[in-house]
This record gives C-alpha cells, sequence and structure tokens, in this order.
C-alpha cells in the first residue's frame, strides 16, 4: 500500500508542477494578449508565492492535526479552482489573483507528502521515497513541458489551464476512495523518533520553536531549499521564455530540451537519493548521507545552472539543465529529515517552518529576476545573463554553507532544545 500513496503523490506532484509550469510554457501569447512586460511578468510569478510561506505552515500543521489525507483532497480541490480563472483573465490583476490562489493551495504540498511519506516508510528508505516524489516535479517542469506546448498552440493558454483544472480534479476523486493516512496496524505516525519523543510534545511551548528556528539543521537546511526555489521559480517563469525569445528555439525544441534535460535530470536525482539511503544504512551519519551529501549537490547544480546560459547548442543547454535538475533534488529530498530531527514530534509543523522560510524565495525571485531582465535590456540585453548568475551563485552559497555547517547527527528533540531555552533565559 505504501507504494500506492506513493504513486498517488507522485502524480500529484505531477499536476503541481504542471500548474507552475504552465505560465511560463504560455508566457509570450499571455504577455501580448494581456499587455504586460518583464517587470509585470516577474510580479505575476511573484504572486504564486505571497501566501505560499505561510501556507506551508499551515498545511504542515495541518496534516499533524488532521492527517495529510484530508489536507491533499482540499489542496487538490483548490488547485483545480485557481487553475479555472485564467481562462477569465482579461487583466493583470486577475492573472495576479489567480496565480494567489494556486500559491495557496500548493503551499503546503511538499510539507504534507513528506508528513505523508514518513508515516509509511522508515529513515533508510525515505531519501528514496521522496525522491520518487521529487521525480514528479521534475516530470511536471520538464517531460510534461511538450504537452503543455501542444496544448498552448492546438487550443490556446485559457482551454490549456482548463485541462490541467480537471486532471487536478479527476486526482482528487480518486484520492478520496483510495488514500489513507498510515498504516492500520499502526494508525499513528511512524517515525520511531516521534513515538520516543511523546513526552516532549506534552511540555510543548513556544519558545521551543524559537529555539528550533535558530538551530543550523533548521537555518542551513531551509537557506538549502531557499535556493533550490529560487531556482526552480526563475525556470518557470522566465526559463521557457529565454530559450524561445533569446535563445530563438521554437516551443517544439524548447518542449524537446526541457523534457529531455529534465527527465534525464530527474532520474539521476533518484539514483543518487539511493545512493544517499544506502550511505545513511551503512553510517548511521545523518551529515555524511544528507547534509554533506546535499551540500555538494548543490553547488554542483548552481554551476549546471550557469552553464544554461554559456551553452552554444541545444546539447550544451540539456547538459546543464539536467545537471542542475539532478543535483538539486537531493537537497528537496534529503534535508526534511534533517530538519524534522529538530523537533521530531510535531514533523508536519517544524517542516512546514522551513519549507515556509525557502518558498520566500518565490516571492522575492521573481521580482528581481524580473526587475534585473527588464533593466538589463529584456530579450536584447544581459539582463538574463545576469539574473541566471545571481541564481547560480545563490545556489553554490547556500549548498557550501549547508556542507560546511550543518551537524546534525547530535540528537535535538524538543525537550533538549527547550532545556537549552531555559538555561539560556536563567544567565
Amino acid at each position: 500500500m505504501k507504494w500506492v500513496i506513493l504513486a498517488f503523490l507522485f502524480v500529484l506532484n505531477v499536476m503541481n508542477y504542471a500548474d507552475k509550469s504552465i505560465i511560463g510554457v504560455a508566457a509570450a501569447p499571455m504577455m501580448r494578449d494581456l499587455g504586460l512586460n518583464y517587470e509585470q511578468w516577474g510580479i505575476v510569478g511573484s504572486s504564486f508565492y505571497w501566501l505560499f510561506f505561510i501556507a506551508t505552515v499551515i498545511g504542515g500543521a495541518l496534516s499533524d492535526r488532521f492527517g495529510p489525507k484530508k489536507v491533499l483532497t482540499y489542496m487538490a480541490l483548490i488547485w483545480s479552482v485557481a487553475q479555472v480563472i485564467p481562462f477569465f483573465a482579461s487583466s493583470l490583476a486577475l492573472l495576479i489573483f489567480a496565480r494567489f490562489i494556486l500559491g495557496i493551495g500548493e503551499g503546503p504540498f511538499t510539507t504534507v507528502a513528506i508528513n505523508q511519506l514518513n508515516r509509511w516508510f522508515p529513515q533508510e528508505q525515505r531519501g528514496f521515497a521522496t525522491a520518487i516524489n521529487n521525480m514528479g516535479a521534475s516530470l511536471g517542469k520538464s517531460l510534461f513541458i511538450p504537452v503543455l506546448v501542444f496544448l498552448v498552440v492546438a487550443y490556446g493558454w485559457r482551454v490549456s489551464f482548463l485541462i490541467t483544472a480537471a486532471i487536478s480534479l479527476l486526482w482528487m476523486i480518486f484520492w478520496i476512495f483510495v488514500g489513507k493516512d498510515s498504516p492500520d496496524s499502526q494508525p499513528a505516525v511512524k517515525a520511531p523518533e516521534v513515538v520516543k519523543e511523546k513526552s516532549a510534545r506534552e511540555k510543548f511551548q513556544w519558545r521551543t520553536y524559537a529555539a528550533a528556528l535558530k538551530h543550523p539543521s533548521f537555518l542551513f537546511s531551509s537557506l538549502a531549499v531557499f535556493a533550490v526555489h529560487w531556482a526552480v521559480s526563475f525556470g518557470v517563469v522566465f526559463l521557457p521564455n529565454y530559450l524561445t525569445e533569446v535563445r530563438g528555439f521554437t516551443p517544439a525544441v524548447m518542449g524537446t530540451v526541457m523534457a529531455i534535460g529534465g527527465l534525464s535530470g530527474a532520474i539521476v536525482a533518484v539514483l543518487l537519493a539511493g545512493v544517499a539511503d544506502r550511505l545513511f544504512k551503512k553510517t548511521g551519519s545523518y551529515r555524511l548521507s544528507r547534509t554533506l551529501f546535499s551540500g555538494i549537490g548543490l553547488v554542483i547544480a548552481g554551476i549546471g545552472f550557469y552553464l544554461i546560459t554559456i551553452g552554444q547548442s541545444p546539447l550544451m543547454i540539456i547538459f546543464g539543465y539536467g545537471i542542475y535538475t539532478a543535483c538539486a533534488s537531493p537537497a528537496v529530498a534529503l534535508t526534511p529529515q534533517v530538519v524534522m530531527r529538530v523537533m521530531p514530534e510535531k514533523p508536519g509543523t517544524i517542516i512546514g517552518f522551513s519549507m515556509a522560510i525557502s518558498a520566500l524565495a518565490g516571492v522575492i525571485g521573481p521580482i528581481v529576476s524580473g526587475n534585473i531582465i527588464q533593466a538589463g535590456g529584456g530579450v536584447t540585453g544581459e539582463g538574463f545573463s545576469q539574473a541566471f548568475l545571481l541564481t547560480s551563485l545563490i545556489c553554490v552559497v547556500a549548498g557550501l554553507l549547508l556542507a560546511i555547517f550543518t551537524k546534525p547527527d547530535l540528537p535535538m528533540s524538543s525537550a533538549i532544545i527547550e532545556s537549552h531555552s531555559q538555561a539560556i533565559e536563567g544567565k
């Protein structure tokens, strides 16, 4: 049954990123039809994340309280409603509103999905399971691109939004009948460390959160995923337009390049997660198998992302995009297991806080990148290269900080954090 649950999450993650990606695929016709420039388009991209980070925290907490199944059901419904709105969009304001609502619905997905997977998979399988789930994201933003291109070209961008809305609604109907929070034999949260911290859960106070949010395992893991989200938001909002408007690719070639690069990268990402899990099983070290693995990967991902701008052929762009996709994925798949150790009795909530901080990249990134591109002359200037370089540097710096300063092998339950907080207050 756990593989069925994973399959459902995988499919929903495909739709998660297809819903995000359609705005980039349809960027050129939408900007023409609605009369938008790159600065305004950056605001459209940013609006998706305006309450994304708050929804992430709330969704994580709700999944702890009511179970992931119910939260995922309502999330899919919100996605469907949000994707219908662009069909009627005739102005910048209505388009922003649609993306804003979609961000609220999609914000908790990663947090809730990880909470769901942790209830079904033991620690030595979680990296692999999360990587499989994340592969759905890669397929949604890469392999699904040719499908979205076809829909936009054949039926127009408005109808394309309706089709994605219908698919999310269909998923929700099946999930209501098939989805389960956890195995029947053990209805509680599965993580062994959660069971051990039952007493800490009873003593939980706000200062416990305050201490947890300052811990390096939380801070640098969150920063790593922040960097990934910055790159993802750039890829969703601007990369398709860059390939068609700056590099001169046809929509079909653009879709093929992103599909091949994304799919190959996703396959490698799953293999890397399997290696990380085997390393954890052999050593029991979170530092070796989670933070060092993710940090080094993120540095390589940043380099790969910048290769997209200097590649002189579609093959070189595929190579750079594939490296980025493969090597950035471990940060999203593995670091939540590090974050959860800081407060294991509230896994959904603490991972929600981490994802909320990382999601701020989606608020800031598109606006910053849009302004850089517009100030640099749009499709005719150097703005795109500068925006790519900034994104690459953020990934490299975040990866180095994660690899160097995060040492999660010492236990950091909330009881220990609370004692530490009380000691500090007593000084």
